[in-house]
């Protein structure tokens, strides 16, 4: 009979056996923004090196815009399924009924942490933490707006001041992480923010581009991605010999120096708006070049397949394991198809990133390109070949159809009064504005609703009582003193504000206290003059 202690050893020498799994995301990196790519100017010595050692994969698909693919990546899922459908004003969340995988793994006995940019829910229910993660170093917004000495991270929900640029902050926190958990397997997702908008290099990056001739925007994302390089260099340096790294971009490029030849930016349906790079190392995997099409869902199914974790049975996963091609065992599938769509506020079949792809074929709003002869996407053959284009068009719809059966793209309701959320920060951008309001964008954080006419929000009381009620304001002198309103379901605050200390900057009035009752509700705010801008309320259970 076998003892308490013998199976104990036997679970830990099982679980040592399972690999280490890192996987490197970063930030509207075009597939085309990397020397093993063929661009001669752009240094990135690490991560040419891990693709050298890595399968490459030339036909790797991802969403046009981050958020979908975050929301792909962690379930296996076409994002349109998981309730994510923008990449602000409240689309950017996942339904918490979507399993991630780092709940399967985690399940399977992997650590799980998660560092960089999450962005596929903001409030505490959406938070990495109740996703499977077991510590997260993060932030939830689309970008920072300070890359150096960043003010907008969290550390397993607690705010946290860090030092240095982003991409080092990042990198060396996971690179701590997996220097301190190399007994076990582990999950390590590090997300970074680079090279994405706002262009901020360090002065020596930058300015090595700009000697070189580059435009001022392209020099600072080149060197964004030179110095990310670098940080990813020494990431590398704490990994073992029994550790998967996977490494990919999370939507097509920005940078227009160097296109490779492809068509299309970030946005887009177009090759270079949807393809990035997929470098894959580790479990003596024989370095070489993939031409098969795969896709971001497929990471999922692949993970769990090397880690041996059950992949969940009670939804639909999109993805399919290309572990086979990991081992050189699996040759291109002439009926794989990958989806492509992206629209501001809603999706539809008439959104300006919309197309469908397969192994030689592409069809993207009304034009048919065959990507073997053609990959730049120069010549329309929907004319010479409309059988083709209409059969792809009537797959599209049908898989559209799919995706969004049930599907309600609308922000969820805000949650009021959780214990491990008081106050909770309403944001300006979740709001529905009339009546002459308008948004102004200047990211997230600050984010406003200007002229305020009518803003309202959907909200969940999850425990009734008494709220103090604040918000940040922004009014010019000129304008003189002005009231704001919010109503909260049947309760009501009012309150006189003074100007500001100019239009941009915002002041925080107390409105003061009101009773929610449980469940859901809305809150509407109006103010008495059009020269009244709010950023954010608070609510508070006292």
């Amino acid at each position: 009979m076998m003892t308490r202690r013998a199976f104990a050893l036997g679970a830990l020498a099982q679980l040592r056996t399972k690999p280490n799994i890192l996987l490197i995301v970063t930030d509207d990196q075009g597939w085309w923004d990397l020397g093993i790519h063929g661009n001669s100017v752009i240094e990135t010595p690490a991560l040419d090196k891990l693709g050298a050692a890595s399968v490459r994969f030339n036909r790797f698909y991802v969403s046009p815009v981050c958020a979908p693919t975050r929301a792909s990546l962690m379930t296996g899922r076409h994002y349109l399924r998981t309730g994510v459908y923008n990449t602000r004003f409240g689309g950017d969340t996942m339904h918490a009924g979507e399993i991630t995988i780092a709940e399967v793994l985690k399940k399977a006995g992997y650590k799980t942490a998660l560092f960089g940019k999450w962005h596929l829910g903001r409030y505490a229910k959406y938070h990495p933490l109740r996703r499977g993660f077991g510590e997260a170093l993060t932030f939830s917004q689309g970008h920072l707006e300070r890359y150096t000495h960043p003010d907008q991270l969290n550390w397993n929900r607690t705010p946290v001041e860090a030092r240095g640029h982003i991409s080092d902050v990042i990198a060396d926190s996971a690179r701590s992480y997996l220097l301190a958990n190399r007994g076990r397997p582990y999950f390590c997702y590090v997300a970074f923010n680079a090279p994405h908008t706002p262009l901020y290099a360090p002065d020596a990056y930058a300015e090595r581009y700009l000697k070189k001739g580059l435009s001022y925007s392209d020099a600072h994302m080149y060197g964004m991605v030179s110095h990310m390089d670098a940080a990813i260099g020494r990431l590398l340096e704490a990994v073992d010999d029994n550790t998967i790294v996977l490494f990919m971009s999370d939507n097509g490029g920005v940078s227009k120096h160097f296109t490779v030849g492809l068509r299309g930016f970030k946005a887009s349906a177009f090759e270079g708006g949807v393809r990035s790079p997929l470098f894959v190392r580790g479990q003596n995997f024989r370095p070489r070049t993939v031409n098969a099409v795969t896709a971001h869902i497929d990471i999922f199914p692949t993970l769990c397949e090397l880690a041996g974790a059950e992949i969940p049975r009670d939804r639909k996963i999109d993805g399919v394991s290309f572990a086979k091609h990991l081992r050189g065992e699996s040759p291109a599938d002439p009926n794989r198809r990958v989806f492509h769509i992206w629209d501001r506020f809603a999706p539809s079949l008439r959104s300006n990133a919309l197309g469908i792809g397969g192994q030689r074929y592409k069809w993207v709003r009304g034009q048919l390109f065959d990507l073997e002869n053609d990959p730049a996407e120069k010549v329309d053959i929907s004319a010479k070949e409309p059988t083709i284009a209409a059969g792809l068009r009537k797959e599209l719809e049908e898989w559209f159809a799919d995706v969004t059966k049930g599907q309600v793209f609308e922000p969820v309701p805000i949650e009021v009064g959780r214990d491990d959320e008081n106050p909770v920060e309403v944001q300006a951008s979740w709001a529905a504005i009339s009546e002459g309001a308008t948004y102004t964008f200047l990211g997230y954080d600050w984010d406003s609703v200007e002229k305020l006419g009518v803003a309202k929000w959907k909200l969940d009381v999850v425990r009734p009582g008494l709220y103090d009620v604040r918000v940040s304001y922004a009014l010019a002198a000129e304008a003189g003193d002005a009231a704001i309103a919010i109503r909260i379901g049947g309760a009501e605050v009012t309150a006189r504000i003074a100007p500001s200390a100019g239009p941009n900057v915002f002041a925080v009035a107390t409105m003061g206290r009101a009773r929610l009752p449980k469940g859901p509700c809305v809150m509407e705010a109006r103010a008495t003059k059009p020269e009244v801008a709010i950023n954010r309320i608070w609510l508070q259970r006292t």
